[in-house]
């Protein structure tokens, strides 16, 4: 009985042992997922014509993966995000016809993010947040023809400043892991690219060739896919209770720790330390009767105990007549 006891305090101490709190500690993660890129508006500007011809350039699926590392203040989360882009280009459209084009175009950024959180630490959380940084997009596009330039093939890169909105939400699969699935719109405006396309000046031949400015802009949709591993540490789990022994509690006796059963001298049972209290106190009734029966002039005699019954009595000592 006392063993199962002592067997439920121990479960119910596990079980009672708070969950971790994610608040005031660092966290890392890894996010990935598909991403549509917008129809991206482009202007090609010949500078031997000062002509702007506009184009608009399609984009297949692309992919979008990040890590980011971060701290969590409680309902306010900093943290920092590298991120890559890519996705492949389908083709150039003019506002009449499309035009096949072989190319892809990539999103290289370092971004700061804050974000507020709202839920259970331990269920489901929701948050939501914003982050600026930077974005370095680089374009690669080979097009056969490009009316009025023919054949183009184009490669150049910008750095611009970036922003993107961030909604989401995660679940604890754990202590320390959380997973997550995240939206994100991702812009960069006013992306300048320089490009070699053939001159269309006035007694040029097609075979020359003139530097064209470009000028386009960059956004995305995400949907991401999130894990993420926080440091927080769990607080140390509460003592268990100290029980009463079983032998105490079937008596009535008081729970007196370091011993079992009676409130004696601490080292025996209960029905052990009341033997020996009622045997030193027989003793002790014994002795005061042998005295009270010892007369005056009459020297006591030998007093004899008997190991049994745990008395003693007198032989009182005659004197020899004259």
């Amino acid at each position: 009985m006392r063993k199962l006891a002592i067997a439920v305090a121990l479960a119910s101490t596990a079980l009672a042992t708070p969950a971790v709190a994610r608040d005031d500690s660092f966290y890392v993660g890894l996010e990935g997922g598909l991403m549509v890129v917008e129809d991206m508006a482009i202007e090609v500007t010949p500078r031997d014509t000062g002509i702007t011809f506009p184009y608009i350039a399609d984009h297949r699926y692309g992919w979008d993966v990040d890590a980011i590392a971060g701290y969590d203040f409680g309902s306010v989360r900093v943290e920092a995000e590298l991120g890559y882009k890519t996705a492949g280009v389908d083709e150039v459209r003019t506002t009449t016809e499309g035009f096949d084009a072989d190319g892809e175009g990539t999103a290289l950024s370092l971004m700061g993010n804050v974000l507020f959180e709202f839920g259970d630490d331990d269920g489901m959380t929701g948050y939501a947040g914003g982050g600026v940084g930077v974005a370095n997009v680089k374009y690669d596009i080979d097009l056969d023809d490009l009316p009025p330039f023919g054949g183009v093939e184009f490669s150049d890169s910008h750095t611009r400043f970036a922003w993107q909105a961030i909604l989401g939400v995660k679940w604890a699969l754990g202590p320390n892991v959380d997973l997550g699935l995240k939206y994100r719109f991702f812009n960069v405006q006013r992306l300048r690219y320089e490009t070699d396309s053939p001159a269309l000046s006035t007694g040029q031949d097609i075979t020359d060739f003139t530097t064209s400015d470009v000028t386009a802009r960059f956004r995305s949709h995400s949907l991401l896919a999130s894990l993420i591993y926080n440091f927080a540490s769990a607080p140390p789990p509460p003592p268990p209770r100290r029980l009463r022994p079983a032998a105490s509690a079937a008596s009535g006796d008081a729970d007196v720790p370091g011993r079992y059963g009676d409130p004696g001298d601490g080292r025996l049972p209960g029905s052990a330390a009341s033997a020996s209290a009622a045997a030193a106190g027989a003793g002790t009734r014994s002795v005061s009767t042998a005295k009270r029966n010892t007369g005056s002039g009459t020297s006591p005699g030998p007093v004899f105990f008997c190991a049994q019954r745990t008395r003693a009595f007198a032989v009182p000592r005659l004197r020899a007549r004259s």
